[in-house]
């Protein structure tokens, strides 16, 4: 029987969830994971927002799934999955099976210590940025103008690829009863078809080529 898993991911602004920025990087490490592994995906789940929050309503979706289909979470990295300790606290409280791809052999004890440094090292990148971003101000600079630039290029690229891949998309939709994003991966894995980072395709980048061609079931 193959183990049950939920996967989510976390970018801190609405800007990087729009642009796929940090996002990708993610996913492409729990699509490695899955790969390699007997897994099954029962739920991915997609969290914009400061990682120093106490109120998480996406973290708590995907834990309350994990507890109804006795699934181990799976993040990417720690420090994506929140940057307080008293979230990292509340989550081992939960009980769940929880599975940090950059510290795959991380006990309890570790995660506590971890999450600790984490937030040691949010506030002084807090204080950092914020001073260099004032400095940068000062001489008259304009900051986020490169951000703005790479995230339409990225939003384009994405655009463009999923145009490259929308005659397969819409085949497959129309070819497959009660389609699902899942049953539209399958589909497209059996032509052999590619994400635009030469990946298999999972629910998720079918959801995000299908966002992009403005499709729907």
């Amino acid at each position: 029987m193959k183990t049950r898993i939920v996967t989510i991911r976390r970018v801190s602004t609405k800007k990087q969830g729009t642009s796929g920025l940090g996002l990708e990087a993610q996913q492409i490490a729990l699509d490695s994971y899955v790969a390699a592994n007997d897994l099954e995906v029962v739920g991915q789940f997609t969290e914009v927002g400061s990682g120093r929050k106490k109120n998480r309503p996406v973290l708590d979706d995907a834990i309350e799934l994990c507890k109804k289909e006795k699934a181990m979470l799976v993040v990417a990295k720690l420090d994506r999955l929140g940057r307080r300790v008293s979230v990292i606290s509340a989550l081992l409280e939960s009980n769940i099976d929880i599975k940090f791809l950059d510290f795959p052999e991380s006990n309890r004890l570790m995660l506590h210590v971890l999450a600790s440094i984490a937030e040691y090292e949010s506030s002084l990148i807090s204080s950092r940025v914020k001073a260099s971003i004032d400095v940068y101000k000062s001489n008259g600079g304009e900051w986020g103008k490169y951000g703005k630039h790479l995230a339409q290029k990225n939003k384009e690229s994405a655009k463009a690829f999923a145009e490259t891949i929308g005659v397969q998309i819409r085949e497959a939709i129309t070819r497959t009863r009660k389609p699902t994003y899942s049953r539209i991966a399958d589909k497209l894995n059996a032509q052999g078809v590619k994400t635009r980072l030469g990946k298999k395709f999972y629910a998720a980048s079918v959801r995000n080529a299908m966002n992009q061609l403005e499709l729907s079931f």
